[in-house]
């Protein structure tokens, strides 16, 4: 009688793989297993564990014995080293473990050396054999990854930590669920010697109670490394656009009802707040990835029925699935790996249709229930089916090819057999031959579709009112060669159609593994009069991408056809052929859409690109030029457009669904918000209470305020009709706005009362103003630049605006092109700081200039701040930060990598550095002495406005970088947020004030979200998980139960 063991191991054998095979197989047989998993699981044990310790001679066959293990043998535990490719039984042994077993019960164990050196490669691929698009047999190659042991830690922590990876899968429960149980097992008798023993001394049950605490503060270590962990997954799959995924992981990474003690980790927050598109405004098209839909194994089609209500999908294993679109919801399941369906249609808006043997079954969807039945009586129906030998027609029934009883035209409803049409076989003991690939005309009274007849290609025009029919012999016309493919026939009107002939599949581009060949590809275009048969026009049709779809596109209103195949598409005039457009996409075509009768076309590619094509939408491109935009995941197989679009990458097991305007919908917008042409990312101030901007979309300077506080729309204010440029918005104080005014001849400041709309000019300067720098005004006090005496200097002018009065600083200047003039001012302690040629620093009390010096390799001031909280001068020439004290002397200096500056300050001791890149580096402001670095996130563009907010109560840091306003948790300098196209935070109501965009006008308005708590959030995230499918494969190889 054969033994049963639990697992087998094979190995080499060698010193280090005898070592390590002994260590696990001792292991695994005295692994406790905790009483709680016993009762769930039914396991109370880990039997036993095969381990041949002889070493076979390399001539031999395996032994009866070993056979027998391997056969009889839960799992196979394949203990990876350098020397495991030297073993030749290693591999005979995995060969005879997958004779019976899937691969996923092969479990491996890192000896040494890395996974990609030491795996068997045998284990890091599965193949397997499908139909392709045209119909033939292919054999597909994908990698898989096997569930690893990591074997080279110390041996204490593999056996704590990896170990249990091994365990779990033996027993029959979770990674997460085992370390739980068994965290908690060490617990209870950790508690229980100590209690056992308190009463022997107090000095040992102090011990008891430190081991117990470093216990505990491993274990809350452990807690924050998984957490980190499963939100670093998050943010992977959230790249590979698989949100739902990443949205499970964010959540599994915080508090929740089965680990509510679980730390917070800022990473774990940032997660979900992406994850769950919190804070997503309505600025871009809002294309996003939405949500996705699992299926067993690697899919083969989806389909969408007419309205687009349901999608049902089906693999290679034959599972066919189906969802409701708007709510996600699974409505249909037959995935037992016990149906044989080959393929699958929909009639109407909510039937199903399930080829399956010699069968058709429908499906009601909206009840998951069975409809009807129809047996076809031909064998080979379902296999030789394919998705276009189906159409539905107007009347509440469709038709439905078969390999030897013609065409069937069936009604939707019962499933009964109206009519049939054959066409007589050669072969007798066929009914008729196969209507392959028909298309129905516009007239729902003809179909066209190909056929053989004595071994020669041919296609026929049937009547389905007459049942007659006429063809041509292709081969013998001369339209296609011996070794060509009818890829793609279709009705253009009802009096003719076209085709389209390709090389054989050899001959054109082509991808295997990591290997792609490109060679140009002639496809035959050909146009027929369906009356005769006769040619109206043909052409040749070139691409040079790898085949992933094909089809015409008839434009009626445009009197065109178009065929699309690679990554070319082109369009003919109807009537003669003659070529009207060509459009390269530089990308294999996966998908199309289509807008109201066809008059515009958008093609999805394999790169994850839309391809807009320039029919008057960019100026800027060329006639026939194309606009890619990358909104999905690379290497797509197919995509498929359904109020979004739905995508399947390739040897996919998911669709991934993007949605169209997808946006947070709490979102609110200002109440009166008007529409503007634009809202500017860097000309805009905003205060305590007020947001005001210029709209740049008039003739006029328009000037918009809004209340932050009650999120209204103020008014509007109407200056002197100059052009906007020589405008700048300065300031909110004392419920007035101020705006400066400068030109050539002079300098003058508008006051706006905010609350009454009407504003108060003044004249500030008249002089000769040559010299070009911005207005700065703080506390009531004007500071600005007007040419000096001489053309070596230059006056710094500090004007008091309430009282009149003004004093002039003369500072030294020397003309020299490229360089940028800085100007900051300090009213709190009475300074400007001016940077043009040379740097200067004014102290408007006593009246004193002091030049500052720099080393000689400083290319010039970029940026300059003057930190209040310290009495410190910080300044940067993109490579250098130099901080002086008031006096222009320097304390120290910071290198710089080569990135852009864009902000500087000191808080609570500490400098804060921002590169254009998203770096920030944070430092000692004392004596320069760097503390950490962390990465933000950023907004491409050249956008000017940047500031530090900091809220020390919450322990937050608000950056607003151009239009992205970054949160900070200033515990660990982590970023937990970012909102995009935000003008600001605003405190009092924690909401962040942002941009929105309606794209039927293009136009744009103010709006706002209220910050999330952590609560929220999460309870955000946990809703739109409602419905979701998470398999448990997936949730075992993050260990979570």
């Amino acid at each position: 009688m054969s033994l049963h063991y639990n697992a087998f191991i094979s190995y080499k054998h060698a010193e280090l793989d005898n070592k390590v095979a002994a260590q696990i197989e001792k292991a695994l047989e005295r692994y406790h297993i905790p009483k709680k998993i016993q009762k769930k699981t039914g396991v109370k044990k880990i039997e036993r564990i095969f381990r041949d310790k002889d070493e076979l001679p390399i001539t031999s066959d395996l032994s009866g014995t070993i056979e027998d293990a391997l056969r009889n043998s839960d799992y196979l535990i394949v203990l990876c080293s350098k020397s495991t490719c030297l073993s030749t039984w290693v591999e005979r042994e995995i060969t005879i473990f997958l004779q019976d077993h899937p691969i996923d019960r092969v479990l491996t164990v890192l000896a040494e050396g890395e996974p990609y050196e030491v795996i068997p490669k045998m284990l890091l691929s599965r193949t397997f054999q499908r139909l392709n698009s045209m119909g033939q047999v292919e054999t597909v190659t994908e990698p898989v990854e096997p569930l690893s042991c990591d074997w080279r830690l110390p041996l204490k922590e593999a056996r704590n930590t990896e170990l249990p990876r091994l365990a779990a899968a033996l027993i029959g429960c979770s990674y997460n669920e085992l370390m739980n149980r068994q965290r908690q097992y060490k617990m209870k008798r950790l508690t229980a010697m100590a209690a056992g023993v308190m009463g022997l001394s107090v000095g040992f049950g102090a011990y008891m109670l430190y081991s117990n605490h470093r216990v505990n503060e491993n274990y809350q270590k452990a807690l924050i490394s998984q957490s980190k962990y499963l939100a670093t997954e998050s943010s992977r799959l959230l790249d590979e656009e698989q949100r739902i995924n990443a949205l499970y992981l964010a959540l599994e990474a915080l508090p929740n009802e089965e680990n509510p003690d679980k730390p917070v980790v800022p990473e774990a927050v940032k997660a979900l707040s992406n994850a769950s598109l919190a804070y997503e405004s309505k600025m871009n098209e809002g294309i996003t990835s939405a949500w996705n839909y699992t299926m067993p194994d690697t899919i083969k089609d989806m389909i969408f029925p007419d309205g687009g209500a349901y999608m049902a999908a089906i693999d290679y294993s034959g599972n066919v699935r189906a969802w409701n679109c708007d709510s996600h919801e699974m409505v249909y399941d037959d995935s037992s790996f016990k149906s044989n369906i080959d393929h699958i249609f929909f009639a109407g808006k909510d039937i199903l249709l399930l080829a399956e043997g010699d069968t058709v079954r429908a499906i009601e969807l909206s009840t998951g229930q069975e409809k009807w039945a129809t047996v076809i009586n031909d064998d080979y129906f379902a296999w030789h089916t394919t998705t276009g030998d189906y159409k539905e027609l107007s009347d509440g029934t469709f038709l439905l090819n078969t390999d030897r009883k013609g065409l069937l035209r069936i009604s939707s409803e019962d499933g009964t057999i109206v009519d049939k049409y054959t066409v007589a076989s050669e072969d007798e003991n066929d009914d008729s031959i196969s209507f392959s690939n028909f298309s129905v005309s516009p007239g729902k009274d003809k179909v066209v579709f190909r056929s053989n007849m004595d071994g020669n290609p041919i296609v026929i025009v049937y009547n389905l009112n007459d049942k007659t029919g006429i063809y041509i012999d292709l081969t013998e016309n001369g339209y296609m060669d011996p070794d060509e493919w009818l890829l793609n026939l279709k009705w253009v009107d009802d009096d003719s159609f076209v085709m389209a002939v390709g090389a054989n599949y050899t001959e054109t581009s082509y991808g295997y593994l990591y290997m792609e060949a490109y060679a140009p590809t002639t496809t035959k275009i050909f146009c027929f009069n369906a009356e005769d048969l006769s040619l109206k026009w043909k052409n040749d049709f070139v691409s040079n991408a790898i085949y992933y779809d094909s089809d015409f596109i008839v434009q009626s209103q445009k009197n065109a056809v178009s065929y699309y195949y690679g990554d070319t598409y082109e369009v003919w005039d109807i009537d003669t052929g003659e070529r009207q457009h060509r459009y390269d996409i530089t990308d294999s075509i996966v998908g199309v859409t289509l807008g109201e009768d066809n008059s515009s076309v958008m093609f999805i590619t394999r790169g994850g690109a839309a391809a807009q094509l320039n029919e008057d939408t960019f100026s800027a491109l060329s006639e026939e030029g194309v606009a890619l935009m990358y909104y999905f995941t690379k290497e797509l197989g197919k995509a498929v457009s359904n109020k979004g679009v739905y995508t399947i990458p390739e040897h996919g097991h998911e669709i991934l669904y993007y949605g169209v305007g997808v946006y947070d919908e709490n979102y609110k917008e200002f109440k009166d918000a008007p529409a503007v042409d634009y809202v500017p990312t860097d000309d805009y101030i905003m205060s305590n209470d007020t947001l005001a901007f210029m709209d740049m979309g008039t003739d006029e300077v328009d000037i918009c305020l809004y209340d932050l506080g009650s999120k209204e729309f103020i008014g509007r204010v109407t200056l002197d009709p100059k052009e906007n440029y020589h405008y700048s918005l300065l300031g909110i104080e004392d419920g007035k706005l101020y705006v400066g005014y400068k030109d050539l001849e002079m300098i003058k400041l508008y006051s706006v009362d905010i609350s009454t709309l009407e504003y108060r000019e003044t004249k500030i300067q008249n002089a000769n103003i040559t010299f070009w720098t911005d207005v700065c005004y703080k506390n009531g006090n004007m500071v600005y630049a007007i040419d000096g005496k001489n053309d070596d200097c230059v006056n710094i002018v500090v004007k008091d605006t309430r009282h009149g009065s003004a004093k002039q600083y003369e500072v030294e200047y020397a003309y020299e092109s490229g360089t940028e003039t800085i100007m900051e001012y300090s009213p709190e302690q009475n300074l400007v700081y001016f940077s043009d040629t040379y740097d200067s620093i004014i102290n408007t009390e006593t009246g004193e200039v002091t030049k500052v010096s720099f080393p000689a390799d400083w290319y010039g001031t970029k940026l300059a701040s003057i930190s209040s909280e310290e009495d410190k001068i910080i300044v940067t020439d993109n490579s250098y930060v130099v901080v002086t004290d008031l006096n222009g002397e320097m304390l120290y200096n910071i290198k710089c990598d080569s990135n852009k500056i864009k902000g500087m300050t000191i808080h609570n001791g500490k400098l804060f550095i921002v590169t254009d890149k998203g770096d920030m580096y944070i430092y000692n402001s004392a004596d320069g002495q760097r503390i950490t670095y962390t990465d933000i996130s950023y907004g491409s563009g050249h956008y000017e406005n940047f500031n530090f907010l900091f809220d020390d109560e919450n322990d937050r840091l608000y950056i607003q970088n151009g239009f992205v306003l970054d949160v900070i948790d200033t515990t660990s300098f982590i970023e937990t947020a970012y909102v995009a196209y935000a003008l600001g935070y605003h405190k009092d109501t924690d909401s962040f004030i942002v941009r929105s965009r309606d794209f039927k006008t293009d136009a744009e308005k103010v709006g706002y979200f209220k910050q999330y708590s952590l609560e929220e959030l999460i309870q955000r995230g946990q809703k739109m998980l409602e419905g979701a499918e998470i398999s448990d494969a997936f949730k075992d190889s993050y260990g979570i139960g």
